[in-house]
This record gives C-alpha cells, structure tokens and sequence, in this order.
C-alpha cells in the first residue's frame, strides 16, 4: 500500500516545488523616469526622458491652448532633488502624474504650434540611461492642426529597442541616437515632484466626444438621461457622492509649504466618507479614491450615473493675498456673485486643459447642458444644501467673510443632482494651509458637513411628507 501513495505523494511534492518556485519569481519592475530634460537648439528645442528601461507610449498634440502630451505605460515617476526643468525654447512650462489606470502622463505647454519632428528611444548602455528624445520644431496653425490627433490619441506604442517616430523613417532613430550625447541638454532645477504621487485605481480613458450635430443633448454628452432621483425613504438610504478635486497630473493649487490641493481634497473625501459609513443614514461614494485625474464631465457622469442624491465638490482656494482665510460654499449660476468668484471658477474650469484633455468640443457640451439649467428646482435644493453647509460650518471651522457665493463651475452643472462646491480654506494662506493638514481640523470639518447633510435630508423628508 506504501507504494500506491509514492507516486501521490512525489505530485503533492512537485507541486509544493512549483508553488514556492512561483513565488519566489521576481515581480516585473516599473520603469523608472530618473530625470527629465530641454535642450534649446538653433532648429529645435529637445525633449530628453531619461529611463531605466524601455518604455511603452505616445504622443498627442492639442490646440486651445497648445500641448504635447505624452502617456506612458508602466513606469513611475523618480525624478532626483532637482525636479522637472522650467519651461524654456519651444516649451513654456511641464507637468506630469497619473492619468487613469497605469497611464502616466506628461503635459508641455508650448509656446506656440510645433511640429512633432522625430522621437526615439536609445537603449542605455553602461552607467548611462535609456533616453526617450522627442524633437519639437517650429510650424504654423495650420499645419499644427493638421498634425493634432482627436481623442484619446494613436495606439500606445512599445519601444523597447531603438525606433523612429510614428511615421519617421526607422533610420531616423538611428540617426538622432548617433547624434546625442549622454551629458546633452542638462537638467534644469525646477519644482519638486509630489512625493504623495502613486499608482492610480483602474479608470477608463474618457473617449472622445462625439462631433457637433449629434441628435440629442444626451448623446453630445454621453450621460444618461437626466431622471430625477427617488425621494429619500426609509426603505432607500440617500446616496451623497463626494467628489476630490484635481487629481493625478492636474495638483490644483500648491500651497505656500509646496501642500498639493488634490492631496488635501482626497484626504477631506476620506475623512467624510468615514464618518458618513459609520453614522449609517446615507451611502457615500467617492469619484476618485486615490491619486488619479479624472475630467470634469466624467465627475458629473458618475454621480449622475449612480443616481446621486447630492454632490459635493471638494476644492481648496488661493488668492494673491494672503490674508484671505476660511472657507466658502459656491452654487452655480451663470452669472458669477462676484470678481473672486469668477476667477476661480475660471481656474477651476481649466483642470481638464492642464491634464492635457482634448476639450475641442467642450463648448457646445456646456452649451448644452445650460439648456438643461432651466429645471429650478435643482438649483433652489443645491441653495438650501449650501445654506445647510454653512450653517454647520460656522459652529466650529472657520468661514470666510463672503460665505456663500454664485458662479459657473463645470462640475456643477448636472442638471438633475443638487450640486455644491466646497473650498476648504485657502492654501495660499499659511494658517489655513497648516490648520488644513491636520487631521483634527479635518475631522471636525467633516462632522460640520455630516451634519449639514442631515439637516438637509431632514428638510427633503418635511416636503415629501407634506
């Protein structure tokens, strides 16, 4: 009988072996930006990535205003002390973060329309990196327009050896690597790259809007039809849908210690949702839960999606001065309360451009959904949420003088979700910046909003009752 159970017991043995084997396999590594690089040419300004790997991308031109955006997949940001260059040549200024999912993205602003020369990856060799050389050269509008792609761009490109441009002789390649050396083009010292920055949760690429003339507002928009929803019963939780401004490549405000808004809006989002789960009257979700942008329609799209019953808008404010403290509760209007409010929902509108989207047709959505505005009702409850929040907020956090104000931001202008905008205080101010980090500060901020949204439950359940 011993026999009959060797052969049993050898399998259980191989795979025991197999196992173990498996998990001590190295996991694939990330490909490391180490620096990122300009050189301004006679001809050309140069654009040098240096890489500890190959690498996965591509590029995309946009105009209004004009940029270069390159996505790469499978690396991670690890510039040294230094930090990304200042603007300089061709290029007025560079960002970079996560995009959606594994996408990471660049963001040049260009001073003017550029063509796309040539790009490469040279192989490292030795003690010197892999480069990723991208070549910008002077052109007109019309030719940048001809060579800008729509969308979401062409298809990722993996270029693990040395390679052309799309479209670019392979020899190209061969011949810019011949051409450049190591020490070309040296670094810059710029701002520093935000520690804080990660690898974002899976989100799908916005696509493209559909062209002009599309047959209805709700195809333009790519929402679901505008239904209003249920009144809040017993038998249905009411659902509040937090929204974390910026995110991922797009900092939002930097305060005046380097304080990233998108970190503090995501570290307020958290802090709410954690007292909302634990008082148990309403669900929360959140837009984003970590690190990563997501356009301005597609925040609107996912609480208008999840049949939100309110929206909140995280955000922090700055002003040039810096005596401006407390925070604000902004509704929309198309006609702003007032200047400050107006240039900063101007700002605030601008995310999508600084992330490097593609908003072509971005006018005639807005366009469109003012048509949708002329439902009242939705503004006059996203009034009462916001005289709710400030009432709560006064108890116990600081407010600004101007508490409550009116203009025209973007995220707010779903036309069936009661909608407010939150600016936490002002990060340009070195006490509210400081005050803002604190977790203490934070929590007790959150209960003031917790109980706001109470109170305007409570408020919906007094008309549905009659």
């Amino acid at each position: 009988m011993q026999g009959g159970y060797r052969p049993v017991l050898v399998f259980i043995v191989l795979v025991a072996l197999a196992l173990l084997g498996g998990l001590s396999a190295p996991a694939l590594a990330a490909v490391d930006v180490l620096s990122i690089r300009l050189g301004v040419h006679p001809d050309k300004t140069r654009v040098v990535l240096d890489l500890s790997g190959g690498a996965t991308y591509r590029t995309l031109l946009l105009a209004g205003p004009y940029r270069l955006v390159v996505d790469l997949e499978g690396i991670e940001w690890q510039l040294g002390p230094e930090g990304p260059p200042s603007g300089k040549g061709l290029v007025s200024g560079l960002r970079y973060g996560t995009y959606s999912g594994g996408t990471q993205r660049l963001v040049l602003d260009l001073a003017g329309p550029v063509a796309l020369q040539q790009s490469a990856l040279i192989p490292g060799s030795g003690t010197v990196a892999a480069r990723l050389v991208l070549d910008l050269v002077p052109t007109g509008a019309d030719q940048f327009q001809a060579g800008a792609a729509g969308g979401a761009g062409p298809a990722l490109t993996a270029l693990p050896d040395l390679t052309g441009g799309t479209g670019s002789d392979p020899a190209a390649g061969t011949q810019l690597a011949a051409a450049i050396d190591p020490g070309d083009d040296p670094p810059t010292p710029g701002l520093k790259p935000d520690p804080a920055s990660g690898p974002g949760s899976a989100v799908a690429d916005p696509s493209p809007l559909p062209p002009a003339g599309g047959a209805s507002t709700v195809a333009l928009l790519g929402f679901p039809p505008p239904v209003k929803p249920a009144p809040p019963g017993l038998s249905q939780r009411p659902l509040v849908v937090l929204d974390p401004g910026h995110g991922g490549v797009d900092p939002g405000t930097v305060g005046s210690s380097g304080y990233f808004e998108k970190n503090l809006t995501l570290a307020m989002a958290l802090e709410i949702k954690r007292q909302i789960e634990a008082d148990g009257r309403f669900r929360v979700q959140l837009t984003r839960d970590t690190d990563i942008f997501i356009p301005l329609r597609d925040r609107i799209a996912i609480s208008r999606a999840a049949h939100a019953d309110i929206f909140i808008s995280l955000h922090a404010d700055s002003n040039f001065n810096a005596a401006h403290r407390g925070a604000t509760v902004y509704t929309l209007s198309e006609t702003a309360s007032d200047a400050e409010a107006e240039a900063l929902a101007t700002k605030e509108n601008k995310a999508d451009l600084i992330a490097g989207v593609d908003l072509t047709n971005e006018n005639q959505m807005v366009t469109s959904i003012l048509i949708d505005l002329a439902q009242r009702e939705t503004k006059n409850q996203s009034v009462r949420l916001a005289d709710y929040m400030v009432q709560e907020l006064a108890s116990g956090t600081l407010l600004n003088r101007n508490t409550h104000r009116f203009a025209g931001f973007a995220v707010l202008k779903a036309p069936d979700v009661p909608s407010v905008l939150l600016e936490l205080g002002y990060l340009s101010n070195k006490q509210d910046e400081k005050l803002l980090q604190t977790k203490a500060y934070r929590r007790k901020m959150a209960t003031a909003i917790l109980k706001a949204i109470a109170d305007y439950f409570q408020w919906q359940r007094t008309l549905t009752q009659g």
